[in-house]
């Protein structure tokens, strides 16, 4: 899937403007830099051509400027992920903006499988290409100067410096092809950053939005049924929010409210049946607890919180145990450790026991 974009506004660049090779200076520029990791890190088992070339080469090129660099993708077995890319540069953003992430990044143009799109014609889509390479075993991606020397709005549109998570502490997930990191800032806004793959590089710190009350405290963050993330985090106001990505990765538009009184932060988990299980503190100290029903029900949630007893400090914590039941232990008002299971996947629960 392609790389998470941050949550632009409707600014936006011009397209970029055909500048081509006037010099010679095959240092490879920080913006075509930046784009080769961030693309390598979101398609695993592509490859990088080669972003500089020699002064002495055959032909005008900005590969010559270290404003150019070829993808190695083949269109006979990778042709699908090239076009996801591809898709993903010249869609339209939420703001009506065409080809809106290829201007942010300041593209001025793409060769791919015998055919080129431009910026400066990109009213014209794309036209056939009849250079000496049909260019059928890599994309090539030739960037403006502005991009190439991270001055688009990829870069600046986000602010000079990364987002500073300053409130809680930061939720750590493993989503199966790296870390994801979630935190909220001092703002109320929670932001996020990720691996593309384990091990592999970080992204930036990129906004997630925010609930209409703002947020506080530590958010939790894990991978739901359709291994895609969810987000939960406790708003000012006391009451539950949360956020996902669908099937295809796309984040929901808006935080939506869960209700309830947290005097904690929240603790989830996703049962073997598919539902996610919500646990926290409210304010007389007492668990409380909302979920989803079963895939019988659609996966709906509950719609109202449920009171589970007991006499908690802190956020509880949850687990999903060998029989498929969950475990929720606290630490209680004595300082003890206090904790209460199910019998099997959506079995009775047993009553608090030190």
């Amino acid at each position: 899937m392609p790389p998470t974009a941050p949550d632009f506004g409707p600014g936006i660049d011009d397209y970029a403007p055909h500048e081509g090779q006037r010099d010679c200076d095959p240092a490879a520029k920080p913006g075509l830099l930046e784009f080769r990791d961030l693309v390598l890190g979101a398609y695993p088992g592509t490859q990088g051509m080669g972003i500089s070339r020699e002064c002495g080469g055959p032909g005008v090129s900005e590969h010559k400027e270290g404003r150019a660099w070829d993808w190695g993708v083949a269109a006979d077995g990778q042709s699908a992920i090239a076009d996801d890319l591809i898709g993903w540069l010249l869609a339209t953003d939420r703001h009506g903006n065409p080809h809106a992430l290829a201007r942010r990044f300041g593209i001025m143009y793409m060769i791919w499988n015998r055919r080129i799109w431009q910026a400066s014609r990109a009213d014209a889509g794309w036209t056939p290409y009849t250079g000496r390479s049909p260019h059928t075993d890599h994309v090539h991606f030739s960037f403006g100067w502005a991009g190439a020397r991270r001055e688009t709005t990829w870069w600046t549109g986000r602010g000079a410096t990364a987002p500073q998570v300053g409130v809680g502490i930061p939720s750590v997930v493993d989503h199966g092809s790296g870390m994801v990191v979630s935190g909220v800032e001092g703002t109320g806004d929670v932001a996020h950053r990720w691996q593309n793959q384990a091990g592999g590089a970080w992204s930036a710190w990129t906004p997630l939005g925010r609930p209409s009350s703002g947020a506080v405290g530590r958010p939790w963050a894990l991978v739901g049924r359709y291994g895609k993330l969810a987000v939960f985090v406790r708003g000012t106001d006391g009451t539950l929010w949360h956020t996902w990505q669908s099937e295809a990765g796309a984040w929901a538009p808006e935080w939506v409210s869960l209700g309830g009184h947290l005097a904690s932060d929240p603790a989830v988990v996703l049962s073997p049946n598919g539902a996610l299980s919500v646990f926290a503190r409210d304010p007389e100290g007492r668990i409380t607890h909302t979920w989803q029903r079963g895939p019988e029900h659609g996966h709906g949630w509950h719609g109202s919180w449920v009171d589970m007893g007991g006499a908690a400090q802190g956020r509880p914590t949850v687990l999903v145990g060998r029989d498929g039941g969950m475990v929720l232990f606290i630490r209680g008002t004595d300082h003890a450790l206090h904790h209460r299971w199910q019998t099997g996947t959506g079995g009775p629960w047993s009553d608090w026991s030190p």
